[in-house]
């Protein structure tokens, strides 16, 4: 049974407060698991290695594209670094067609009823936008595709594609029923699922994920962030119910209305686990975050026939069908 040690990691996002790197040793490499977010990140991986005595030759094998995971990967100077097809796919298209990425962004807010103010800040604002030269520097070391059967050194990994957080997510079993899930799955709070193109169903494809993982009876999880998952069906199950009373709430703020709304207007009015009172006073970022995960609920509600979408001056609004 392959070996894991869990390192947290320190990253500069207060809400987090650290990234969960996983190193595993196989025979003449190491195999670092998301190395973090910073160049300290990175110290704090080779320090590991070198306190354990594992092997200085370093594959690295990325959850998801997210900068919180991958920035740290060029400094530790890996030998060969993979990420499923879908986010390396989507790092190259952030890369090689800035800046119209960054304008594709922006109109998909601007759709949402985000004021114009607010979505022209985009590219200085939102954790990713604002750190393009991170992905210009990944997209450079050409990371493979993860396979579903991946051989590192003496180590080999199955790999199960589970989008949702990503469009490239993936899931990787270790044996023994213990499973590495990224931010697909976390102990103690919620993922984020963004709607970042609206041809896409994210919110679909995670709850489809959450069925796959749950079919493969997990043991125990490793996620991202925060503790171990030792009750892993318990906390998918959580995460599936969150996600239905998500929606549910979105079809009464919808149904409550007099007229239809936008995502901007929605999110404003749905609930947060946040520290924030009023709508008013969310960073910029967060609200982001906020209006991307209840655009991903609409979209959801949309493609099941259970809300109504009509566009006026650009702009999306939605209706309850049911």
């Amino acid at each position: 049974m392959l070996h894991v040690y869990r390192l947290e990691n320190p990253i500069p996002i207060p809400a987090l407060k650290t990234l969960n790197t996983y190193l595993i040793p196989c025979g003449d490499r190491t195999l670092v698991i998301d190395p973090g977010m910073t160049v300290e990140s990175a110290s704090t991986v080779l320090e590991k290695i070198r306190e354990e005595g594992l092997p200085g030759t370093i594959t690295v094998l990325l959850t998801h594209f997210h900068v919180d995971h991958v920035a740290a990967t060029p400094y530790l100077d890996p030998e060969e670094v993979y990420m499923h097809e879908a986010d390396r796919n989507h790092v190259i298209r952030m890369v090689d067609e800035w800046p119209r990425a960054l304008e594709s962004m922006e109109d998909l807010f601007l759709k949402a009823g985000m004021p114009h103010g607010e979505a022209s800040l985009l590219g200085k604002k939102h954790p990713a936008m604002s750190r393009i030269d991170v992905f210009r520097k990944l997209r450079n070391m050409g990371p493979r595709q993860a396979p579903p059967k991946l051989t590192v050194g003496s180590c080999e990994l199955e790999i199960i594609h589970t989008p949702g957080h990503t469009p490239g997510s993936i899931s990787i079993h270790i044996g023994g029923g213990r499973w590495i899930v990224g931010d697909t799955v976390l102990g103690d709070i919620t993922p984020n699922i963004a709607l970042i193109n609206w041809e896409t169903d994210p919110l679909g494809d995670y709850l489809g994920s959450l069925q796959r993982l749950l079919r493969v009876e997990p043991r125990i999880m490793y996620p991202g962030h925060r503790s171990v998952i030792g009750d892993p069906e318990e906390r998918i199950k959580e995460l599936i119910l969150h996600h239905e009373r998500r929606l549910r709430e979105i079809i009464d703020i919808l149904s409550s209305s007099p007229v239809q709304l936008n995502a901007y207007q929605i999110a404003s009015r749905m609930t947060w686990d946040v520290a924030y009172s009023d709508w008013s006073d969310f960073p910029l970022s967060q609200k982001y975050f906020a209006v991307a995960e209840a655009l991903s609920h609409l979209k959801y509600l949309v493609v099941r026939g259970l809300a109504g979408l009509s566009t006026r001056n650009g702009v999306y609004y939605f209706k309850p069908l049911v």
